[in-house]
């Protein structure tokens, strides 16, 4: 059974098929009801679990399946895997296991999206591997769940501490949280809606207040929902899922929705809702948060086309603002983007604005708190000012001495200080300005040589960072893609005498921490 989990794909097929031979029984009658599609694994669900010493197994079978499925690509196959799983793992064992299948969930999303219900597209096998992955964590959370009572603290930086209003608290691994709420993204299956009316009720309650997470190392409160995982709750067709992401959300956050794809057309018509809202109760905060007005007010109208509704007053807010800006400068025209992206491109200002990448990077990501934290308003301004420096690096042949070198620059000096995890956490706690400030390097990285020392320095950068990594967000994969694409073998010595000439003085950030 161990070759399950080859990551050749031949092995695990013969290991099937032996299987197969081995314990499949003759002349034994298909049970009525049973996924036809599931039959090449009655093996699995029928004839091992009938064998004379089958609890004397059960755990070594069970922990062969689990590391299978973050290997299989048989839609079929991890279907069946999952359904024995969700049946036959005791209660004690719930804990790994949701943990492995959060993994499946949450890095494996490409095998998810094509075995699990998309809208009206479903497979023969999508409603038995929902119910089967919604028993998992019905079943983990009952028993996960315990008085406030049990509650501890303890050093993970993993795993949070989750409290109900009852009172109940449950510590459990980040990675499992978000990988339930994924799940109700998908919506109910057909037969047996109730694992997922109760874990719905579990995390979003009609009557009362959601659950509050608590990092378990420092008590201190953490974020449930992030933005990434809000985004997936729009896309939603799940109205309590919509609901619950577009609550509280600040003027940058439903701009940068606003432009995202794949958004259902009632959940835009509530998007444009909430800005027509906050263009009511802060309406500097709007106009703060729009970069690119013109190419705003064409997404509004392309949205209204779709059949969403609302927005005028976001709508005649872009217009003011547009008119006033031309009226201020008429040379100041910014270029209208040719695609939606997850921000919108930078408003020209003063690159002198910028005077220093390393102390913005190190005020951006609250890396001195001698430098104090910044307000909303100032950090957005700071991430645009980089934003357009690095917009402009990406456009030059050559970037010796320019704001993209001095980035790179600064990161390695950071991920090779005491603040390196710190530095790693901050970034995946701002996806979309890390992603953002990234990809603009990443592009910069593909225009040079493929032998220039700045290309080694920001792959390494880029490992670090990974290597450091201990959550998943976005930027996890966009450094992924890039360092897979990337064929430096150069060690970190290298590349430090290939860079040295870039930089003559020690820069600012470096010579304060020193």
């Amino acid at each position: 059974m161990r070759r399950l989990s080859s990551q050749q794909q031949n092995a695990r097929m013969v290991a099937t098929k032996g299987l197969t031979l081995v314990l499949s029984q003759a002349g034994t009658v298909a049970e009525p009801g049973r996924n036809v599609s599931l039959r090449n694994y009655d093996w699995l669900l029928r004839d091992i679990p009938v064998l004379p010493h089958f609890k004397v197994v059960r755990i070594q079978v069970s922990h062969t399946l689990r590391v299978a499925c973050q290997v299989e690509n048989d839609p079929s196959a991890i279907t069946a895997y999952v359904k024995f799983l969700a049946t036959y793992t005791l209660d004690e064992d719930l804990a790994e296991l949701s943990l492995d299948i959060a993994q499946l969930i949450v890095e494996r999303s490409t095998i998810i999206n094509c075995i699990l219900p998309q809208d009206t597209t479903t497979s023969i096998y999508s409603q038995t591997f929902l119910t089967s992955l919604l028993d998992i964590f019905t079943r983990y959370l009952q028993v996960a769940r315990k008085p406030s009572k049990d509650m501890y603290w303890y050093e993970c930086q993993d795993h949070i501490m989750v409290q109900w209003p009852s009172g109940e608290t449950a510590t459990m691994h980040i990675l499992v949280v978000h990988s339930m709420i994924i799940l109700l993204t998908y919506g109910p299956p057909e037969h047996d809606p109730e694992p997922f009316t109760a874990l719905l009720e579990t995390w979003f309650p009609q009557d009362g207040d959601p659950p509050q997470a608590f990092l378990v190392d420092t008590s201190e409160e953490a974020l449930l929902l992030p933005d990434w995982l809000k985004l997936k709750m729009i896309r939603s067709s799940v109205e309590v899922l919509v609901d619950a992401a577009l609550k509280d959300l600040d003027p940058n956050q439903l701009v940068l929705f606003i432009q995202s794809f794949g958004i259902p057309v009632h959940s835009m018509s509530k998007l444009l809702a909430c800005l027509d809202e906050a263009v009511e109760y802060d309406e500097e905060a709007v106009v703060q948060a729009v970069v690119d007005k013109a190419y705003m007010s064409q997404l509004v109208e392309v949205q209204h086309q779709r059949g969403a509704v609302g927005g005028e007053r976001f709508y005649r807010l872009l217009g003011e603002s547009e008119y006033g800006d031309a009226a201020a400068d008429d040379d100041d025209i910014e270029p209208v983007p040719t695609s939606v992206i997850q921000h919108a491109p930078p408003r020209p200002i003063d690159a002198s604005r910028i005077d220093s990448v390393s102390k913005a990077v190190v005020q951006l990501y609250s890396l001195d708190p001698r430098l104090g934290k910044l307000g909303n308003k100032q950090e957005q301004e700071l991430f645009r000012g980089l934003q357009k420096a690095f917009s402009q690096d990406v456009l030059r042949k050559c970037l010796f001495g320019s704001s993209l070198a001095e980035f790179i620059h600064t990161c390695e000096h950071i991920l090779e200080s005491d603040q390196c995890e710190r530095f790693v956490s901050a970034l995946h706690t701002k996806p979309c300005v890390s992603c953002s400030l990234f990809r603009l390097a990443i592009a910069a990285q593909q225009k040079a040589a493929s032998n220039s020392p700045l290309v080694f320095k920001f792959q390494w950068v880029c490992s670090k960072i990974l290597e450091l990594t201990k959550t998943v967000s976005p930027l996890t994969n966009v450094l992924k893609h890039f360092c897979t694409t990337s064929s430096s073998s150069r060690n970190k010595g290298a590349l430090k005498r290939h860079f040295a000439f870039w930089f003559s003085e020690p820069l600012s950030w470096a010579t304060a921490n020193s």
